[in-house]
């Protein structure tokens, strides 16, 4: 799973870009050692231009010491990834995903660069109105 989330990454730059709702891995402090430990880390989120810690602002953070992820892959990211890149494995991935009618109707109407669906088409309001 690692392996396809960091591809996705790789193909849509805006997953990686440090805005509202980046994730970001810290090494955890081990406060009886004193020391971070090297396999264990915090998740740290982006919000409001601070970042958080369970729900808590950090006061001191720094981002060169820490594991950046980026944001959360949706499932348009994925099938914005699907169209960029046209094979996989010598599949052409999109070809193969719009074999049935109703997903061509999706595919071809999708604003795949948002998650919104006040973005999207007529053709795919009316299309998924009719499911």
């Amino acid at each position: 799973m690692k392996q396809l989330e960091d591809k996705i990454r790789e193909s849509l730059p805006r997953l990686k870009e440090l805005t509202e709702g980046a994730i970001i891995y810290k090494p955890h402090w081990n406060v009886f050692s004193q020391k971070f430990e090297e396999d264990v880390f915090d998740e740290i989120e982006y919000r409001y231009g601070r970042f958080f810690e369970d729900g808590e602002p950090l006061m001191h953070f720094k981002l060169d010491v820490s594991y950046y992820i980026g944001h959360p892959i949706k499932l348009n990211d994925v099938l914005e990834y699907f169209a960029l890149s046209n094979y996989v494995d010598g599949i052409n991935m999109m070809t193969e995903f719009e074999r049935d009618r109703g997903i061509q109707v999706i595919v071809r109407n999708w604003n795949l660069s948002s998650i919104y669906l006040a973005d999207q088409s007529n053709e795919l309001k009316q299309f998924l109105n009719a499911l």
